[in-house]
């Protein structure tokens, strides 16, 4: 008997062990783009809620510790798209609140800005929350 080639068998066997192989490396693919995509939506909504704290800052500056109210820059699921410029279809949704009185004290208001964002159609909430307080001396 001459053995010259694979048996039939042997070639299916290889087959559905390389079958089993690729399907691990496509799983391992796809998780790793699935976490890279979702470490971007962290970074940029930590970067919209920093330029928000940002805004304040200069609000602030520019009209005053008594004009940071919540009327006047607190704000409520306003969504945005990844440059947080506001667009309805936008990936990310921004809150702002403002404290006045903070800790029971008149010159200090808290600052509270919170991003969730949108991913594969669920809300991821409370993703990024950044405070700051502002002291009137």
């Amino acid at each position: 008997m001459n053995k010259k080639g694979f048996t039939l068998i042997e070639v299916l066997f290889s087959t559905v062990i390389m079958s089993l192989v690729l399907v691990g490396v496509l799983f391992v693919f796809t998780q790793t783009v699935d976490l890279s995509r979702r470490v971007d939506f962290e970074y940029a909504a930590t970067v919209i809620a920093r330029s928000r704290i940002e805004w304040a800052r200069s609000f602030v500056a520019t009209s005053g510790f008594d004009a940071l109210t919540d009327g006047q820059c607190g704000e409520v699921d306003t969504k945005l798209d990844a440059s947080g410029t506001p667009d309805p279809n936008g990936a990310f949704v921004r809150s702002t609140s403002i404290t006045q009185n903070y800790n029971g004290d008149a010159r200090e208001t808290k600052v509270t800005v919170s991003v969730d964002y949108i991913f594969r159609g669920v809300r991821k909430e409370n993703t990024k929350t950044l405070d700051l307080i502002f002291v009137n001396i």
